[in-house]
């Protein structure tokens, strides 16, 4: 039974002892036993009475390394190994990556060897510079010589591993003993060393002379840090010969100490003396000084009368150990086994998160990086739901930009009020009728009267145009430090961060790209608005429509200035505050062309017609109504009133016959002719969308279902659907006695008069409440053709535009009525503005597109372009040299190299402890 638990106690510390040989103990706790204690504690001597043999103690030679022991009894003949385990990088302190333990020297048969041996090793690990054959070869003399001569200290290690009878199974590490009188820095790294050697669950072995008190211990005050509990802690109490006979207070302190009065600790103090000078000189032998010892102990007070007699003693001391150290390790075995593959574990997962040691050639690796960072940048250009960052940022950049050019809009004011103000907070470029008068008539040289120089034009325009330079120039800025950061962020991949010059030879490589690229651009961008400058367009369409829209407002606004006072304008001429209703007047102007009035055949609608003619200017009285009584029959409030705005005036004088729009038939014409004054004609007023018809069209029959023309009415079967304008096309003109459809048409409120398509029914503007921007008017009655109820605004624009549509003015809105208004005195100025501000929304419309176009092409595609042939030119791909200069750019960054080798190397450490410790549990 003893056997089978003495083979077991050897499995285990053999098992441990390969643990440590393979540097486990940098990455699991594995329990020890840690010898320190303070210079000349007689430290050395109980290493010696543990081990059996001498260590060196020379003055200058003794312990400045860590020293382990590995004791193993054996039936067979005695022998030792000593081997050198290099934990530590000399220069730099640095823990190594890898652990390697080497042997020094042969197999030792003769004790007496072993110190000599030893101080060679202690030599060699203190210069790791010289060879291990160095040590092994040089003369005693020049290796005492040398001892003596160097003072520092190592932290790697000196093994030796004894086999032999009597021989306890025990492994401990002897640690250079604490130093006072000495360089701050190696009293540090003695400190330092200790402290590192006595954490987690190493059993502290301290060693304390009796010939200093208790609290003056320097090691017991570093283990009580380490072990504040006293858990982990063995005390050995050296040199109790050293106390004198009359030493009888200082005895019984210690023999206190000894059996737990005073200081007590969980593994207790042990009492050990040791040989003195003398005696080792005399070559005392090891069961010579045992036996000595126990006599003393014996023989001698306080300590022949303790009650704890396992406490003195060497081999009390050393089996103790043994047995604490055994079970130490048999508790903290399942522990280490987890503790090592949760710890593989981890070392994997780190080894996974680095790139992969290079195992191809340097050219191809290089290629790779290239293709994927071109790829990338390619896909980002051409932009897709994934790769979407360049073109979503670049289209914020060119919004931006539209958004500064839409600011330049020129604002002309239509009134002779001062610019300033009218609109007091704009900083755009703003003109009323005056400044512009002034501007046209400074800018007059030898033009015909009534003619107003292009150039007039130009300066206004070339005044909204000086800053798109500006805006332009920030728009390409912001596209280039897009690109620039989107490109650069393709090379942010560790693949390619782990080799620093490779990274910076892209970053250096992708910057010269996308400012050539961008140099390139300029000229193009500042084409596009150089060209912008010159005022030109051949979407003359375009550019007549956006005039007209603009004067006709501008118009629109000047009436309503004139009409309702000083008006407050808006920046936006298109939301202005609408008036007050004016007068009415008695007639409307439409065309110059003279016209003969048609005839009807009573002299009631002849004198009808002259008072609505197309051309006479003269009041008519039937045309003439009292505003009192207009503005009495509303049921409008007034602040609906004074929202209102039509170019016509707010009241329509009454018609007196229904049939004042008919157009006679040719039967009747010259029955009217004779009725009338022969030889006169009725001049009328200019009218600017088209020629007036030379005879009025006579009334036709109702056109066919689908047709567009003004005033058809639907057949029988389709009667509830709405007209067009609301007419009776089977009639010249609506009775009087009778209720006209009411029209069906489009929306006004948006202050475009477009009509809507017919497809639909379309609530009636009479059923809407008036809102901003739709034209309403005060309710009247109307003339013979209107029944008698009382019709808006919006009614009587429709009718009127109806009738338009049978004299054949078809496809007139509401906003065109602003063209008839009569001649102005600021007609040019007004002429001007629509034309320069008309010849923005050209410009505008135009800019907004190209330049972004321009950048696009000249700059962002030239970049994904350009990119992939300048990093094939620079890195010689294809050449003879292209290999070494990718080689050269493959330079791993050491610290990632550095990093793999140590995941490497902890790796195998524990790949080797987990196997070791399978095969121990097995054979267990």
């Amino acid at each position: 039974m003893l056997e089978k638990y003495s083979a077991h106690r050897k499995r285990i510390l053999s098992i441990f002892n390969q643990l440590h040989a393979v540097g486990a103990q940098s990455d699991l706790e594995l329990p020890r036993v840690v010898v320190i204690g303070n210079q000349s504690a007689g430290k050395s001597s109980v290493v010696e009475a543990i081990s059996g043999i001498n260590v060196p103690r020379d003055a200058g030679t003794c312990t400045r390394c860590p020293m382990e022991c590995r004791l193993s009894s054996d039936d067979g003949p005695w022998s030792a190994t000593v081997s050198i385990r290099l934990e530590y990088d000399a220069k730099s302190g640095k823990r190594l990556k890898e652990i390697r333990e080497l042997p020094f020297g042969g197999v030792i048969k003769d004790k007496k060897d072993v110190e000599e041996r030893l101080r060679r090793a202690q030599w060699a690990v203190l210069h790791p510079e010289a060879h291990l054959s160095t040590a092994m070869t040089m003369s005693a003399a020049e290796l005492d010589l040398e001892s003596r001569n160097f003072k520092e200290f190592s932290r790697n290690v000196v093994c030796v591993a004894i086999q032999g009878q009597e021989l306890p199974d025990l492994s401990f590490v002897d640690l250079p003993g604490l130093i006072q009188n000495a360089e701050a820095h190696v009293v540090k790294l003695v400190d330092y060393m200790v402290a590192s050697y006595i954490q987690g669950s190493s059993l502290i072995l301290v060693t304390m002379p009796m010939t200093d008190d208790l609290e003056n211990q320097r090691a017991l005050k570093l283990a009580s840090t380490a072990d504040p509990k006293g858990m982990r802690t063995i005390g050995v109490l050296t040199k109790p010969d050293m106390l004198g006979a009359g030493s009888t207070n200082s005895k019984q302190r210690w023999l206190d100490v000894i059996e737990g009065r005073i200081s007590p600790l969980q593994h207790g103090y042990f009492c050990t003396l040791q040989p003195d000078d003398a005696d080792r000189e005399n070559d005392i032998t090891q069961s010579e000084a045992r036996k000595a010892e126990t006599e003393f102990f014996s023989t001698t007070a306080p300590w022949d009368a303790s009650l704890n007699a396992k406490a003195f003693g060497t081999l009390n001391l050393t089996n103790a150990l043994s047995g604490r150290l055994i079970d130490a390790i048999e508790q903290s075995l399942p522990n280490i086994v987890k503790d090592a593959r949760t710890r593989l574990h981890r070392c994997l997962l780190n080894l996974d998160s680095l790139p992969a040691e290079l195992t191809d050639e340097p050219y191809a690796h290089v290629i790779g990086i290239v293709s994927r960072v071109t790829h990338l940048v390619d896909e980002y250009i051409r932009g897709s739901p994934v790769y979407n960052t360049l073109i979503q940022r670049n289209r914020d950049a060119y919004q931006i930009f539209k958004d500064a050019i839409a600011e330049t809009a020129p604002v002309f004011i239509p009134t002779t009020e001062s610019s300033s103000d009218a609109i007091p907070s704009s900083s755009r470029f703003t003109m009323n009728l005056l400044e512009v008068r002034n501007h046209n008539q400074q800018c007059i040289t030898r033009e015909l009267h009534g003619n107003i120089p292009f150039a007039a034009k130009t300066m206004l325009i070339e005044k909204y145009q000086v800053s798109w330079k500006n805006h332009a120039s920030a728009c390409a800025a912001a596209i280039y430090q897009n690109v620039l950061n989107v490109v650069l962020s393709c090379t942010e991949t560790p693949d390619i961060k782990r080799f620093p010059e490779l990274f910076a030879f892209l970053r250096s490589s992708i910057l010269d790209v996308v400012e050539a690229c961008f140099g390139n651009a300029k000229p193009f961008v500042n084409h596009e608005v150089e060209r912008e400058l010159i005022p030109f367009t051949q979407m003359t369409e375009n550019l007549q429509s956006a005039t007209e829209k603009f004067l006709a407002e501008y118009k629109g606004m000047r009436a309503a200035s004139d009409k309702g006072g000083n008006q407050e304008l808006s920046s936006k001429p298109s939301s202005i505050s609408r008036p007050e209703p004016a007068k009415p007047v008695s007639t409307f102007t439409f065309a110059p062309t003279p016209v003969t009035a048609p005839a009807t055949s009573g002299s009631a609608a002849s004198e009808h017609w002259k008072n609505f003619s197309f051309g006479s200017k003269a009041a008519a009285s039937t045309f003439a109504q009292d505003s009192s009584s207009l503005k009495a029959s509303t049921n409008k409030t007034d602040g609906a009133a004074n929202n209102e705005f039509f170019p016509f005036p707010k009241t329509i004088p009454a018609l007196e016959k229904s049939n004042a729009f008919a157009v006679p038939s040719s039967a009747t014409s010259s029955t009217a002719a004779s009725s009338s004054e022969p030889g006169k004609s009725t001049p009328a007023p200019s009218f600017g969308f088209g020629p007036f018809p030379a005879a009025l069209p006579t009334a036709k029959a109702p056109s066919k279902r689908g047709s567009n023309t003004f005033g058809a009415r639907p057949s029988a079967s389709t009667a509830n659907e709405p007209l067009a304008f609301g007419v009776n096309a089977t009639q010249a003109a609506p009775e009087a006695s009778k209720t006209p459809s009411k029209p069906g048409f489009s929306d006004l409120s948006n202050g475009l008069g477009k009509r809507a398509p017919f497809a639909s029914p379309v609530e009636p503007i009479w059923n809407k409440s008036p809102s901003a921007g739709m034209f309403v008017a005060n309710q009247s009655t109307v003339g013979p053709f209107t029944p008698a109820v009382a019709l808006d605004q919006g009614e009587k624009i429709n009718q009127i535009l109806g009738h338009l549509a049978e004299l054949g003015y078809t496809g007139l809105v509401a906003d065109d009525l602003n063209k008839l208004r009569p001649g102005d005195e600021f007609e040019e100025e007004l002429k001007v503005m629509a034309e320069v501000r008309g010849y923005f929304q050209v410009s505008f419309t135009r800019i907004v597109d190209t330049l972004p176009s321009t950048i696009d092409i000249q700059f962002v595609k030239a970049v994904g372009r350009e990119l992939p042939l300048h990093l094939i030119g620079k890195l010689g791909l294809g050449s003879a040299e292209g290999n070494k200069t990718c080689a050269k750019y493959l330079t791993e960054d050491p610290e990632v190299a550095a990093k793999r080798e140590e995941l490497v190397a902890r790796k195998k450490r524990l790949e080797r402890v987990i196997q070791e410790l399978s095969q121990f549990t097995h054979a267990s």
